[in-house]
């Protein structure tokens, strides 16, 4: 299916959307049913300037209305809730943003559309988007419509005072692939950011440091495995962290950024995890790593005869002269915990996503084995069979 940006109308005046009753709304569609979609909008902050898109099944010549309004929204009385004081205002231009776009002939008879949202003073707070076809003798939304909804954050950064998170955009994937999630920032060096991959649920999460860059623009990187993830379209999810560890309310921030990709291939986990009944000719084998520099990203892999769903634990640390049988608690370096995913053949797939940044230059070794214990604690150990590769960061 091609994508078409089609015409963007002009801003129509904030008097529609008292007149607009939810009802109706449907975000999926059937062959026989005219159909108005609406792509996830990321998380915004007050003041941005940006683009509501979506699909369309309506033939051309249609019209549809592009309707974005705060979710506390009274339909009744046109009134408001600020979500910081809790207090009611009513309803008005600079809350809201509505637009008209027509719908240009497609030859795979489904258009895309697209409405440019000027810059405007909305509420920090829930938005709803939605897309309805225009009827003259009906204007409020029909069946023919969709809606998301995201979130306002902050205040307009150029006034100085707002702070953002950008996500660069990310190429289509194949499961098992390496995933590098990147983006920018006015937060400053330091700053830990939560980078959660993958859909709630079936996604992971790792923190990432903020680093330095020019003219007020920092950037931060984290890399992550795929070999989790369901096919499909997956989101990226990237917020602050704030708060003190020792006292107990370090968590995530109020600023996030959200992006999606696409994920081809087929689905290498399980939806259950399984207990090893290991022998003595099980095998874990990583391949090998070769020298990496300080900053590099990559994905360790390897095979096993482990099955799928099998949880492991992995332990990246300083080589000290011998290889180690088991974890080392004190050891500084990477630990964390996945399960075996489906290989080709005989052989399953192990793998693990590694950043090395703040590693030293050195000798390391890699490890990895069947995890004993719970991983929300220190009281864990790793069974056999054990497998390892050594690397050195120049």
């Amino acid at each position: 299916m091609s994508r078409k940006n089609i015409i963007s109308g002009a801003l129509l005046a904030v008097g529609i959307f008292a007149a607009i009753v939810c009802v109706g709304m449907v975000t999926g569609f059937t062959v026989s049913q005219p159909f108005i979609s609406v792509d996830p909008v990321s998380d915004k902050n007050i003041g941005d300037q940006f683009t509501v898109t979506g699909n369309t099944s309506l033939p051309a010549g249609s019209e549809i209305v592009v309707d974005i309004h705060p979710s506390s929204l009274d339909l009744k009385t046109g009134m408001v809730t600020d979500p910081k004081t809790g207090a009611t205002m009513r309803l008005d231009d600079s809350m809201v943003a509505t637009g008209m776009v027509g719908v240009e002939n497609d030859p795979d008879g489904v258009a895309a559309w697209s409405f440019d949202v000027p810059s405007k003073k909305f509420l920090a707070g829930e938005y709803t988007v939605i897309a309805y076809l225009y009827d003259k003798n009906k204007p409020t939304p029909g069946e023919i419509s969709g809606m998301t909804t995201f979130t306002v954050h902050g205040t307009k950064a150029s006034a100085g005072t707002g702070q953002y998170i950008k996500i660069d955009p990310i190429p289509d994937k194949t499961t098992g692939d390496l995933l590098i999630v990147s983006g920018s920032t006015n937060f400053p060096a330091g700053t830990i950011l939560m980078v959660q991959v993958g859909n709630p649920g079936i996604g992971s999460g790792s923190d990432t440091m903020v680093r330095e860059g020019t003219g007020g623009v920092n950037r931060y990187s984290m890399p992550a495995d795929t070999a989790l993830l369901k096919p499909g379209t997956q989101t990226i999810t990237v917020t602050n962290m704030k708060g003190d560890l020792e006292k107990g309310d370090y968590g995530l921030g109020d600023i996030s950024s959200t992006a999606t990709f696409t994920l081809k291939g087929a689905y290498l986990g399980t939806d259950a995890p399984v207990q090893p009944a290991t022998t003595k000719d099980d095998f874990i084998r990583i391949n090998a790593i070769g020298d990496k520099t300080e900053e590099d990203q990559f994905l360790i892999s390897g095979t096993t005869s482990l099955p799928a769903g099998v949880g492991l634990i992995w332990q990246v640390m300083p080589y000290t002269g011998t290889v180690p049988t088991g974890l080392d608690m004190n050891a500084k370096g990477i630990m964390a915990n996945n399960p075996v995913t489906k290989g080709d053949g005989t052989a399953n797939r192990v793998s693990l996503a590694v950043d090395l940044a703040n590693m030293e230059p050195g000798e390391y070794i890699a490890i990895v084995g069947p995890m004993k214990g719970d991983p929300a604690s220190r009281d864990i150990t790793m069974g056999d069979p054990v497998g390892s590769a050594r690397f050195t960061v120049v």
